[in-house]
C-alpha cells in the first residue's frame, strides 16, 4: 500500500466520521430539542369604550411573541367574547352541569359566546421571525348591560405542537 492509498483511506474515514457526527448533531438539535416545532407566547390587551347608552366597543389586541427558533407562519386567528355577568336565573347551574371538572389544563366553564371573529392570516404577509412579535387586532360591539366577560384568543399554526396557541382574559366593566 503506497502513500496515496493511505491518504485516501484516512480521508474516507474522516469524511464518514463527519457525516455520523453531523447526523447526531442534527438529531439532537431538531428532534430531541424539538426545534422544528414553533413556540409562541400570546398576550391579550383589551380596551373598551362606551359608544352610546346601549353599546360598548371592545378592541382586542393579540400579541404573538415567537419564543422559538422557527419562523412562525400562523394560518388563522379566532377571537371570542363570552358573557359571564349578567346571566339569567338558573343559567350558572346549567353552565356548571354542562362542564364537569376534567382536570386538564383547559378546565374553564363554557360561557355563552356573544361575539366571534375569525381572520385568515396570509402566510406570505404574516410571518414572525424568532425573538420577534406581531399583533392581530379585532373590534367588537357588545351590549352595555354586560358587566363581566372573557376574551379567548386562538392562533392556529401548523408547526405548533398542538396545532394552535390560546389564551384567555377576564374583563370587568
Amino acid at each position: 500500500m503506497d502513500y496515496v492509498q493511505k491518504v485516501q483511506i484516512i480521508s474516507t474515514v474522516i469524511q464518514s466520521l463527519a457525516i455520523v457526527i453531523g447526523g447526531i448533531w442534527a438529531y439532537l438539535r431538531f428532534r430531541k430539542k424539538r426545534e422544528d416545532s414553533a413556540k409562541a407566547v400570546l398576550s391579550l390587551d383589551v380596551e373598551h369604550f362606551g359608544l352610546d347608552e346601549n353599546k360598548i366597543l371592545v378592541r382586542v389586541k393579540v400579541k404573538v411573541n415567537n419564543v422559538g427558533n422557527v419562523l412562525l407562519k400562523p394560518a388563522k386567528s379566532t377571537i371570542t367574547i363570552d358573557k359571564i355577568i349578567p346571566s339569567g336565573s338558573g343559567e350558572y347551574e346549567k353552565i356548571i352541569m354542562e362542564r364537569p371538572s376534567i382536570g386538564d389544563s383547559d378546565d374553564t366553564l363554557l360561557w355563552p359566546t356573544i361575539a366571534e371573529r375569525e381572520q385568515a392570516l396570509s402566510m406570505d404577509r404574516f410571518e414572525i421571525e424568532p425573538n420577534e412579535n406581531d399583533e392581530v387586532w379585532s373590534d367588537f360591539i357588545i351590549d352595555h348591560g354586560i358587566k363581566l366577560f372573557q376574551v379567548y384568543a386562538r392562533i392556529d399554526c401548523e408547526k405548533a405542537e398542538d396545532g394552535y396557541w390560546g389564551t384567555v382574559k377576564l374583563v370587568s366593566l
